[in-house]
């Protein structure tokens, strides 16, 4: 093992480290980099400057570097926190080369959100909520309300019955959408991870609680499925298998309006952390908690107003518009552009000189 690595000095002293990174990094990310020193170049790099108690340490805080898609450009041992080490000097460019070459291995190695680049996270998240959207329009638009006619239980079973396959598709379709946002909230906890740990948290617990809500609610369609088939026909009359249709597709509807709530306040939290992490268009968060304010309030009226019904549209629109515009534009955002500028652009925190 090299020199840098393991120094040949008293291994019960810190060793004394110094890493350099392109780009201008904010005093206020000392606590992130464990007390390093924060000193900036004239040449718009910065250098952490510090004790590292080991070698899992050191390769925690390089780790940390390629969190935040920092380009990593060197690393050196100073000295031994008792005595200098003039010995390890000339090693040092041989070590630097080395080091980044091992960090570069084990963060590619496996597939934790620790470990994932920024870029694959974007991709991650970008594409599953391109194909929750489309599957969300196919299975609410074309399945939902095409065979379902609100106060006539009749005509609805009919529909469901003559269009079972359709049907079917429709629960696939939601259950890839729940699929799928299972993978938009771990993608999107490790892609917001380095700007505030605690949002992002935040964030993606409730984007899994919305989901859990509406993967029971989607059940609902599943035993409306098992109520129309041959033995839901056996053992209902006409009448009661139209009663059982209709609650149970009650129940989906007050279970999904149920969960949007969460998807609301998710919007707002993940709006929040996307106009302050420095490194995505403030404009986007500002969409994005626009947007969740359209949810909460169109759920809410519908929890609570008697007469929703004869405002539904309105409150269609005031869901829909600020909705769409925000969710495609956070969308083809993350896969056209999220991570690949988070090494440029921190905001006041890391701030790269072109």
């Amino acid at each position: 093992m090299s020199d840098i690595l393991n120094p040949k000095t008293d291994p019960g002293q810190p060793m004394v480290y110094q890493i350099r990174i392109e780009g201008h990094l904010g005093q206020q990310w000392t606590d992130w980099f464990e007390g390093l020193t924060i000193t900036l170049e004239e040449d718009g790099n910065t250098f952490l400057t510090g004790p590292v108690v080991d070698q899992p340490a050191l390769y925690g805080l390089l780790k940390k570097v390629r969190d935040l898609g920092v380009p990593l450009l060197s690393v050196n041992l100073i000295e031994n926190a008792r005595s200098n080490a003039p010995h390890i000097q000339e090693h040092n460019n041989v070590e630097q080369r080395r080091i980044k070459m091992s960090v570069n291995e084990n963060v590619e190695k496996g597939s934790r959100p620790g470990e994932t680049s920024p870029r694959k996270a974007a991709l991650i998240a970008g594409f599953g909520l391109l194909v929750m959207f489309f599957a969300a329009i196919f299975a609410n638009f074309f399945v939902i309300e095409g065979l379902i006619v609100a106060g006539d239980a009749e005509t609805t079973v009919n529909n469901i019955m003559a269009n079972q396959v359709l049907f079917r598709f429709g629960i696939v379709s939601f259950l890839i959408v729940l699929i799928c946002d299972v993978l938009v909230a771990w993608a999107l906890y490790g892609f917001f991870k380095p700007a505030n740990a605690d949002l992002s948290m935040l964030a993606a617990w409730l984007r899994l609680v919305y989901t859990a809500i509406f993967g029971a609610a989607v059940l609902g369609l599943v035993v409306v499925l098992g109520i129309v088939s041959n033995d839901g026909l056996a053992a209902f009359e006409p009448a009661q298998l139209q009663q059982q249709v209709m609650l149970f597709l009650n129940a989906f509807d007050y279970g999904w309006t149920f969960s949007l709530v969460f998807f609301g306040i998710h919007l707002f939290v993940l709006g929040c952390l996307v106009f302050t992490s420095g490194y995505a268009p403030k404009l986007l968060g500002i969409l994005l908690i626009v947007s969740s304010f359209g949810y909460l309030i169109d759920s809410f009226a519908k929890l609570l107003l008697l007469n929703y019904a004869s405002y539904e549209s309105t409150f269609m629109i005031i869901v829909a518009v600020p909705g769409l515009v925000a969710e495609l534009s956070f969308c083809f955002w993350l896969l056209f552009k999220g991570g690949k500028n988070q090494s440029r652009a921190f905001a006041g925190s890391v701030q790269l000189i072109s």
